[in-house]
């Protein structure tokens, strides 16, 4: 069965993942894939001349964010992902005499933020119409390489996973192995316009 326009997309960029494609910029990705699927360009849809830098490009027909599919363009404006994970550990059944305060501790509160004023990404899953894992190039940590990431595409409010394990911890001259409730709780927050395209046959 042959594949179609969306599959073709994504067969491309995945094929091409760590490899630099055109000059490195996230537009040319999107360009070239959409290309060589035989689907409409930024240029064949908005005119060679009118497709700039700082444009905010077309790549088909316009979708609702929740209806994306793998091979879907996406095209962000100001947009900033912030996620922060706090990691609390609570201690259980202290011996008499022991005492931790507080009890749960925060072990660790981090935030990473992904920032990109103007970028292009190719959708290739969908998870629960919030998150987005797609390929993109010219984006950190490998640069102008295609590479894999994962972009929200709204709010996501706290979401926490608990496990439970064993810790060796010095109280005085003596080692106390415990159980301890280890929770991790991940917030994303989302800023900027996001725009998504279903791309359409030449």
């Amino acid at each position: 069965m042959a594949l179609t326009i969306n599959q073709k997309i994504v067969t491309y960029a995945s094929g091409n993942i760590g490899t630099q494609i055109g000059d490195g910029e996230c537009w040319t990705l999107a360009e070239q894939a959409l290309a060589q699927a035989g689907a409409q360009t930024s240029r064949d849809i908005m005119g060679a001349g009118k497709v700039t830098p700082d444009v905010d490009y077309v790549w088909g027909e316009k979708i609702a964010n929740k209806d994306i599919t793998p091979g879907d363009i996406i095209q962000f404006r100001n947009y900033v992902m912030k996620t922060r994970t706090v990691v609390s550990v609570l201690y259980k059944n202290l011996p008499p005499g022991v005492t931790i305060n507080p009890n749960p501790v925060d072990e660790s509160d981090d935030e990473e933020t992904f920032d990109q004023k103007h970028h292009t990404s190719i959708a290739v899953k969908s998870y629960n119409n919030k998150h987005v894992a797609v390929l993109h190039q010219n984006v950190p940590p490998d640069g102008k390489k295609v590479q894999e990431g994962t972009l929200a595409m709204e709010n996501i409010g706290a979401k926490s996973t608990v496990t439970n394990e064993t810790r060796t911890l010095k109280a005085g001259d003596k080692n106390l192995t415990l159980s301890v409730t280890v929770t991790t709780t991940v917030t994303v927050t989302v800023q900027g316009t996001i725009w998504a395209y279903r791309p359409k046959s030449k």
